[in-house]
């Protein structure tokens, strides 16, 4: 009986020295807690488009614990994808100028400038406390800014100063000092002076290339760069044609306007056109301004106007970037460029080297590319998971060439997600790794340790009925 008690007891001590530990949360003594509660999250975020570059927040306070109390800050982010997953947030752009955390359950609202018209932006927001316990993530909200409507009614004040052919003239003031700048060359670079508040201390006429380009920078207007600062530099020129016009339209001249900002108010431009470089039955009121969406990869018509007695074509701008001036499809004998358009890329065959990864594990991405025109080209593509761009390169592909190039990825995120350069997509499924099958001392560890356990008892029980009954047979013999 000892034999087997002993070897119940040692099965017993080798099973559980190797179960894990569990603490049963009781802890004597003393001790200071932390705080260790972060801020709850908001759920009401809500986006509301102002503007053709504007979009205001609305959402309500959390708090420090939960919803008590007060956050010490917030981070708000935006993207053109849906911020729905850490990896969204990690890749999004950071909203500067972001006002403090209110007491819990107060209203708060933001309004963030510096966007394209006609583009959807998506928003997040987390919050934070002073032991820097981030709170999970907010709803996403997200607002679509309206297309360009700008007013072009001339004002009654206003007359048409002969030398530059502008059209916009302020009514003139003892301290008004305007600036008129005739760049004859392709390229300009002005020099802005700004009142202390950041607005335009003078009024600025500006034409570049023989005044086929002609803007009006009224005294008082803002430009804000994508930090939200007064822009004091503006570089203009007369570009090369990129990418492709709308069906039915081509290029006739194109701009590069720079630094990318927001102006406010918008500001008029014109772009002047010789009618006898053009066909003969071209309808001039079909001409328009459009610019670049690098967002939608496209470009975008606004609303213009026409002067035929001029020969121009008008709008308003809110922000800088890329714009050009686009008539009917016809043979154009003028207004050429000193480089060729740029060459069409095609983009043939898309591979992914598995389409089920386990989470962690690296993915590639082949893609063929084809450069299906006579001219050289260099070209951009770009690696997007999900709506947003992770990766990109410049690749040099002859005329009528063809070119492979690869990307590698680290996928983190459980799902099924989508990726693919430029416009070429493809699915694929992150699954979570299975842990290694358990070995045979694994399987058997618990069903032995409850055999011994129930061996033990049985034998402890044993001894004790044995022990009653001798010591109920010795107080009889006495």
């Amino acid at each position: 009986m000892r034999i087997v008690l002993s070897v119940c007891i040692t099965i017993l001590y080798l099973l559980a020295s190797v179960m894990p530990v569990f603490a049963s949360g009781e802890v004597d003594g003393s001790f200071t807690a932390g705080d260790y509660y972060p801020p709850a999250p908001v759920t009401d975020l809500d986006a509301a488009a102002d503007t053709s570059y504007s979009i205001t927040l609305h959402w309500t306070a959390t708090g420090d614990d939960g919803i008590t109390g007060t956050a010490s800050d917030y981070d708000i982010r935006y993207s053109v994808s849906p911020i729905t997953s850490e990896s969204r947030w990690n890749a999004a752009n950071k909203v500067i100028d972001i006002p403090a955390p209110l007491p819990a359950g107060s209203s708060q609202s933001l309004t963030v400038s510096g966007f394209l018209a006609s583009t959807t932006y998506y928003f997040a927001l987390k919050s934070v406390d002073e032991e820097l316990n981030w709170s999970p993530l907010s709803n996403c909200a997200g607002a679509t800014t309206p297309a360009q409507t700008p007013d072009i009614t001339p004002s009654p004040t206003t007359t048409t100063p002969p030398a530059t052919g502008i059209t916009t003239t302020p009514t003139p003031s003892e301290d008004y000092s305007p600036v008129y700048i005739d760049i004859k060359g392709k390229r300009g670079v002005i020099f802005l002076e700004l009142r202390s508040d950041g607005t335009l201390a003078r009024t600025y006429y500006i034409t570049l290339y023989e005044s086929r380009l002609a803007m009006t920078l009224e005294k008082g207007t803002i430009l804000l760069d994508k930090s939200g600062e007064p822009v004091s530099v503006i570089v203009l020129e007369y570009v090369d044609h990129y990418g492709t016009p709308p069906q039915g339209y081509e290029f006739l001249a194109t701009y590069d306007f720079q630094p990318a900002c927001v102006i406010e108010p918008a500001i008029p431009i014109k772009m002047n056109y010789e009618l006898e470089q053009l066909a003969p039955d071209i309808n001039e009121a079909d001409f328009h301004i459009a610019y670049y969406n690098p967002t939608e990869e496209r470009w975008m018509m606004m609303d213009s106007t026409r002067d035929a007695d001029a020969q121009s074509a008008g709008t308003q701008l809110t922000h800088f970037s890329l714009f050009a001036l686009l008539v009917p499809s016809s043979d154009i004998s003028g207004w050429t460029s000193n480089v060729t358009a740029v060459p069409d890329l095609v983009i043939r065959n898309l591979t992914l080297s598995s389409e089920t990864v386990e989470q962690g594990e690296t993915l590639t991405v082949d893609v063929d590319l084809a450069n299906e025109s006579d001219t050289d080209g260099v070209f951009y593509i770009k690696l997007v998971f999900d709506g947003t761009t992770v990766d990109g390169k410049n690749v040099s592909i002859l005329a009528m060439q063809e070119s492979t190039e690869t990307f590698t990825i680290i996928l983190e995120e459980l799902g099924v997600h989508t990726i693919g350069v430029n416009s070429m997509l493809a699915t694929v499924t992150v699954y979570q790794p299975v842990p290694p099958p358990v070995g045979l001392w694994g399987q058997l560890r618990t069903p032995l340790l409850c055999i011994a356990a129930v061996g033990l008892a049985v034998i402890v029980i044993f001894i004790l009925i044995t022990r009653i009954r001798k010591s109920s047979s010795s107080q009889r013999h006495i």
